[in-house]
């Protein structure tokens, strides 16, 4: 066997090294520490995977497990905030990463992503966090009764139900870079019309999914392309018909219209949806199916 001379040796530790010192600042880009950093749509890393896995663990169909902060991640995240009364964006940030660990007290010693993103919201706010590990270390205890000192609340180093609510109004919410567009407020309004005139009776999901058909086929070449000539073109939605679109909508209708144009699509990039208890046209039969929400059957 050919021996490896001292100068060798020392080159390739010295290579590693340098390898190392290299990789330290990508491994930090991508995120590889669940929590570590907020996420949204067009983001990519380790991290990215992680928050897939997880929200697949818990029924949420996130595909590929590819690191791709996309399409159907954002669209998941955006169902799981709306099925979670948080704030729909499709932005995982601090608040959602507290819901997906059941909003669990945070203490000295525990471990988890809700530690790290509580340690990114500390180094945010200024507070001496060096290391955002996930690890609720003597650090992160001292810099938790820090906040809770200035903020204050009782200094007991525990992140409770009433440190976590001041924290979620001390950090900015991170503006999503992603929507279904700019609307009016005159398109909010109609759009909460449809919604309460075709699903008052349905799931809060199912509503949020009828607004959602509404905006893809705005997006959609085969309709009009603002949402007043989607709604208002010829024999397309009953309530326009029979007069109901000039109900009144209720406040759970408007959220529906809003949470959609927010980003959330329960429908799956439906372009239909019917009841089949009161089809009139068998055609809509023909249109292949995606889900089932509540007595609406959504299609493409």
């Amino acid at each position: 066997m050919k021996k490896i001379s001292k100068i060798q040796s020392s080159l390739a530790v010295i290579i590693l090294v340098f390898v190392w010192i290299l990789f330290i600042p990508y491994a930090q880009a991508q995120g590889a520490v669940l929590g570590s950093r907020t996420l949204q749509k067009g983001m990519r890393g380790s991290d990215v995977s992680q928050l897939q896995y997880i929200l697949q663990q818990r029924k949420y169909h996130v595909g590929t497990i590819d690191g791709i902060y996309g399409d159907q991640t954002h669209q998941v995240v955006t169902q799981f905030e709306g099925n979670h009364h948080l704030n729909v964006d499709g932005v995982f940030d601090f608040v959602d990463y507290q819901e997906i660990y059941n909003d669990r007290k945070l203490v000295l010693g525990t471990q988890g992503a809700d530690i790290a993103a509580l340690q990114k919201v500390l180094k945010d706010l200024k507070y001496n966090i060096n290391l955002i590990d996930g690890k609720f270390g003597q650090e992160t205890f001292q810099a938790v009764k820090n906040y809770q000192k200035i903020h204050r609340l009782e200094v007991d180093g525990v992140v409770g139900a009433k440190t976590k609510n001041e924290m979620r109004r001390s950090v900015p919410r991170v503006s999503p870079v992603s929507s279904r567009g700019d609307y009016s407020r005159r398109d909010i309004d109609l759009l909460a019309h449809l919604v309460y005139g075709e699903a008052r009776g349905e799931i809060y999901e199912g509503q949020v999914a009828v607004a959602a058909v509404v905006l893809n086929r705005v997006e959609s070449a085969q309709f009009p392309n603002t949402i007043a000539g989607v709604i208002y073109q010829k024999w397309q939605f009953e309530p326009v018909m029979n007069g109901q679109i000039n109900y009144a909508p209720n406040q759970t209708a408007y959220k529906a219209a809003q949470e959609a144009i927010a980003g959330w699509d329960p429908s799956y990039d439906s372009l239909y949806f019917y009841n089949p208890l009161g089809v009139q046209t068998p055609w809509i039969y023909t249109r292949p199916v995606v889900r089932r929400i509540g007595n609406h059957v959504f299609a493409r």
